[in-house]
């Protein structure tokens, strides 16, 4: 059973098109992403929608915010290693992508939420990118960061 603590639990309950979830090493930030991602994908889910995750680099992608990920979504969908996409069974698609190319987001229509796992080591042209990405449809945005 997972329990969250206060601070974990008002930042995944966020209803502002921006939070920031900063806290120490090990808090328990990237918990908190997911969880509220699924959420999101939950509230928006279809065909047409889309969601972005985001981080630094590959390595903290692959090192942290992916087995998160993965760990509770775990048979909601498929990943598609090859595009970075995992794409729910119930609809819906997710766009991995790291801010080593801040363009890689570009392109990207009808997205219903961000999340930028580690956003503090993000160059800031890939924050503006997918602001903008979310900017249309109105989309929130979570970022956790130390």
């Amino acid at each position: 059973m997972l329990v969250l603590h206060k601070k974990q639990g008002q930042a995944l309950l966020s209803q502002n098109k921006i939070t920031l979830c900063c806290s120490g090493i090990q808090a328990g930030k990237t918990t908190v992403g997911v969880l509220w991602f699924l959420r999101q994908v939950a509230k928006h889910s279809g065909p047409d929608n889309n969601f972005i995750i985001g981080a630094p680099s590959y390595k903290i992608l692959n090192q942290s915010t992916l087995p998160t990920f993965f760990k509770f979504a775990a048979g909601a969908g498929t990943y598609h290693k090859g595009d970075q996409e995992f794409h729910f069974i119930n609809g819906g698609r997710v766009f991995i992508r790291t801010s080593t190319d801040p363009d890689s987001v570009e392109g990207i229509p009808n997205v219903r939420a961000v999340w930028i796992d580690e956003a503090g080591k993000c160059k800031s042209q890939f924050w503006i990118n997918a602001e903008g990405r979310a900017a249309r449809t109105n989309a929130p945005l979570f970022l956790t960061t130390t």
